[in-house]
């Protein structure tokens, strides 16, 4: 014979009933009228106390929990501090170095290449003066050979960009910008112009400084301002 198991029931099982038993009559009742606008007030109050009772409830179980998670917090926290300080210095480090040797890399190419231009100038005028004083015949063969003289391509070794660990992982040098505002009022302006798009702008604490301030509709050009309605349930 089988036996049908009965749920057990526990402070958690009911309050779950409760709170699906309410939410289930509320979502399928419709305000269409007065007499349905009045009835409806009678939901607002038991989901109200709902809420209520659905924070008391989990509230202890949130405290006897806190005191664990924040020990286990701080100290991860205090552990992940002492990796990101180290962490940083050598990305600092490595980051230093590479700027110099990109800098020495830079300025030893550019000296190269001048002396690469130099020689092949040099070169190009002295065969452009032998074909001045070679007989007619030869002076179009020299000619050819100065329009072939090229500046020797330049070859610098430098950082690879990327570059593998010896725990199998790999490192890549990525070309990026940072960027901040110098001045709120010009970058304002070029959004008005139209230079830079809305979308780069974050308007934060705008509805509280406009309720701070008691800005009236009209008042700022460019913010609408609407009046709306929102019901308090105690």
């Amino acid at each position: 014979m089988q036996t049908e198991t009965i749920p057990k029931t526990t402070p958690e099982n009911v309050l779950k009933d409760n709170v699906i038993c309410l939410t289930n009559n509320v979502l399928g009742f419709r305000v269409n009228d007065k007499e349905s606008y009045d009835i409806s007030l009678g939901y607002l109050v038991p989901l109200t106390d709902m809420r209520k009772r659905i924070a008391a409830f989990f509230e202890p179980l949130k405290k006897s929990t806190f005191a664990a998670h924040k020990k286990l917090t701080m100290a991860e926290k205090k552990e992940l501090e002492s990796i990101s300080k180290a962490e940083a210095f050598i990305r600092a480090e490595r980051s230093s170095y590479k700027v110099e040797q990109d800098r020495i890399t830079e300025k030893l190419r550019q000296e190269l290449e001048k002396k690469a231009k130099k020689e092949a100038d040099k070169e190009r005028e002295r065969l452009l003066k032998k074909a001045a004083n070679a007989p007619e015949a030869k002076q179009e063969e020299i000619l050819a050979k100065a329009e072939d003289v090229y500046e020797a391509p330049v070859f610098v070794e430098k950082l690879d960009k990327q570059a593998k660990t010896l725990s199998g992982g790999t490192s890549t040098w990525v070309n990026d910008i940072e960027v901040t505002v110098g001045d709120t009022k010009l970058l304002c302006g070029a959004v008005a112009a139209g230079k830079v798009p809305e979308s780069v702008v974050e308007f934060k604490k705008l509805k509280a400084w406009t309720k701070m301030n008691d800005i009236k509709p009209g008042q700022i050009p460019g913010l609408e301002i609407k009046a709306t309605q929102r019901e308090s349930v105690r």
